[in-house]
């Protein structure tokens, strides 16, 4: 044999070794619908009944698809395992069908969406109306304790894309600590945060982790704030939080002070680009009831803030330091902070008929 096919046939011997290492894994789409059943493919054409069946096989980069209707079920990661991804890139997507109305509302219970384990990441919840008056409406202390949404213990890069979030006894979105204090970076997209909470506790969005972002996103008619960022905890801090383009409407439904926004407790947090209407107060930055909580580096930029009585549009509390306060229209900043930056903002009459008028967030966008 010359040394040429010799070459040749050890080549040949190689080929289909390397072509067997090469797979490719083709993701997947599930779908549910109230009419389907479990035993079932979950095809478009045999769907499954349940979202918690759907939950079961998904994995990353696949899609759950659920079809128009009200369904009676929760997602928790404390009754079942919550699909993950690496990246966004591959993370799994839960998604009402396009075109469709899907309603969650559990009978009973705690949350509509739990997330409350470390391993957590990477997962896209979309068009979803998540209904919480189901839900158990108050606590052994008098405080409401259902949410629609509530992440902790370490869950993070959890996006939540036009996502209405209602009717809870507690807040409507609860993101904590937990037994983690790393940063969570979930994303509230589009949202629509509304009637939520008992008591001047119960908030649309309480935060207080870090690295979490809540764009274009209509946040109104909550018990007390509309977002509210605080720990809760002086040796952990709320940072580098994004409030972009959200329209912060006729919060503090059941509070005489309440403002849209709350901002303490945490560094480098951004506040642009919102409209903040209607509510008792407008913005806060730093704690009114406590010197010791630290608030520091905040930007608040471009906002519109107007009808906010009977309190301050933008109040900078002494418990403040470094807040940039930037080309907002505004007719009030009261600033008690230390080294505090003041420039560039107006008062324009917008007029109390805008009060009632529906807005559309014109912020800079997810990017």
């Amino acid at each position: 044999m010359t040394k040429r096919f010799k070459y040749l046939g050890l080549f040949l011997l190689w080929v289909p070794i390397i072509f067997i290492g090469v797979v490719t894994v083709q993701a997947a789409t599930y779908y549910v619908a109230t009419t389907g059943d479990d035993v079932d493919s979950g095809s478009e054409s045999l769907p499954f009944k349940t979202i918690k069946k759907g939950l079961k096989l998904l994995q990353a980069g696949d899609t759950l698809y659920i079809r128009g209707g009200t369904y009676p079920e929760a997602i928790s990661s404390n009754a079942q395992t919550i699909p993950t991804g690496t990246s966004w890139e591959n993370a799994p997507v839960i998604s009402a069908h396009p075109g469709e109305a899907v309603v969650l509302r559990p009978p009973g219970g705690t949350e509509v969406i739990n997330l409350a384990h470390p391993y957590i990441q990477y997962v896209i919840f979309q068009g979803l109306d998540l209904d919480a008056s189901g839900l158990q409406r108050s606590c052994p202390d008098g405080y409401g304790c259902s949410y629609g949404v509530s992440g902790t213990n370490g869950a993070h890069h959890v996006r939540f894309r036009n996502i209405e979030i209602k009717n809870a006894a507690g807040s409507g979105v609860l993101i904590t600590h937990g037994a983690s204090n790393a940063a969570t970076a979930f994303e509230f997209i589009d949202c629509d945060v509304h009637h939520n909470g008992t008591s001047f506790w119960d908030h649309g969005l309480y935060i207080s982790t870090s690295g979490n972002q809540v764009r274009n996103s209509k946040v109104h008619h909550n018990a007390s704030f509309g977002i509210h960022l605080y720990t809760g905890d002086l040796a952990v801090t709320a940072n580098n939080n994004t409030l972009d383009g959200n329209d912060v409407s006729n919060n503090a439904v059941v509070s005489e002070s309440s403002p849209g926004i709350l901002v303490t407790n945490g560094s480098g947090n951004r506040v642009s680009n919102n409209i903040v209407r209607g509510n008792k107060n407008g913005i806060h930055v730093g704690s009114a009831f406590s010197s010791e909580v630290n608030t520091s580096g905040t930007t608040i930029y471009n906002n519109t803030i107007y009808g906010n009585t009977p309190g301050v549009g933008i109040d900078i509390f002494p418990s403040s330091s470094h807040t940039d306060v930037q080309n907002n229209n505004v007719a009030t900043v009261r600033n008690q902070g230390r080294n505090t930056v003041n420039t560039n903002n107006r008062s324009e009459d917008v007029g109390t008929e805008e009060l009632s008028r529906p807005h559309t967030p014109t912020g800079l966008g997810f990017q």
